[in-house]
């Protein structure tokens, strides 16, 4: 019966024997344990993480979409609230005495990159009292895109509601912050064989929409619950400064930083990662069995036949 290589060392030094042997078997069971000893240790572990996070930046761009509604202190509830929105079914019940003089909106690419680092927001409306704001709140629906993995419109609304101490006119109000995500589901992007995406129900209020319910912030907030995530506004500070008489200015800066969104593993990805971890540790075990082997047959502990191709003698 022929022999066959056991081990080699080096590159000229190969240990030998019959197929059938002791050698052969322990030599055979040792490479067995090099790669089950990191199945085992794959099982063991359990990871269980099916997902993944990616630091993106959205592209944003502001629609032209907006409520903004300051209640003053008057009792008369025909002038105690100032709105200016760019809905035209509320523009019935605005307060005739109220006048939004400039709506302004600039952008921002300080990186040059194509993508909106930061959107200002600027509004100014007047007033013919000496009645002060008390409350303030404010709507603005966004268009955010992301482009990573997959491309996804996601649903994205400023929504601000700001109770004062006591009530201001003539003032300046400086609102900054940041765009930030809140994600309830990780978002799923097609692959090969599986085209399944994430689905969004956006929560924008239509142009004619006639029932009023739908304009409340309680019901805006509720529609964007449905969605698998969200932008929402994260705030920083709010600075005021006097103005002229009878007018108020609201400056809001919302910066658009790259935003840490989770995405689940496809199928792929999940192989991969298998793939990499047993390689990794397939790695460790096979040098230190490799290493055992040497030793044991170098030593004589399991009885083999050495040869040397370069002084190609057998001993």
């Amino acid at each position: 019966m022929g022999l066959i290589s056991l081990h080699r060392k080096y590159s000229f030094v190969d240990y030998q024997h019959h197929i059938c042997s002791f050698a052969s078997l322990f030599t055979l069971l040792s490479l067995s344990c090099a790669v089950l000893l990191p199945i085992i240790c794959l099982v063991q572990l359990k990871n269980n993480q099916n997902y993944f996070i990616i630091y993106e930046q959205p592209m944003v761009k502001f629609q032209y979409k907006y409520l903004i509604i300051a209640e003053n202190s008057m009792q008369n509830e025909d002038g105690k609230d100032i709105m200016c929105t760019s809905f035209e079914y509320l523009q019935q019940f605005k307060n005739k005495t109220e006048k939004c003089n400039k709506i302004a909106v600039s952008e921002k690419d300080t990186s040059v990159d194509g993508f909106a680092d930061e959107i200002i927001f600027k509004i100014e409306f007047s007033t013919f009292h000496d009645f002060g704001v008390k409350s303030l709140s404010m709507v603005l629906f966004l268009d955010a895109r992301l482009y990573e993995q997959c491309e996804f419109r996601v649903p994205t609304v400023i929504i601000m509601k700001k109770n004062f101490r006591e009530n201001f006119n003539n003032r300046h109000i400086f609102i900054n912050g940041k765009l930030e995500a809140e994600q309830d589901l990780a978002l799923i992007c097609p692959y090969f064989l599986r085209n399944v995406k994430s689905h969004f129900f956006f929560s924008n209020i239509h142009e004619n929409q006639t029932d009023i319910e739908e304009y409340e912030i309680s019901s805006i907030k509720e529609r964007l619950k449905h969605n698998p995530m969200h932008f929402k506004f994260h705030e920083f500070s709010t600075d005021m400064n006097e103005l002229d008489k009878y007018k108020t200015s609201i400056k809001l800066r919302i910066k658009i930083p790259e935003i840490p969104i989770r995405y689940k593993k496809s199928f792929w990805q999940k192989l991969m990662d298998v793939w990499m971890q047993f390689l990794a540790l397939f790695i460790i075990t096979f040098t230190i069995i490799n290493f055992l082997l040497g030793h044991l047959f170098e030593n004589r502990f399991i009885v083999s036949r050495r040869k040397n191709y370069i002084k190609d003698k057998e001993f």
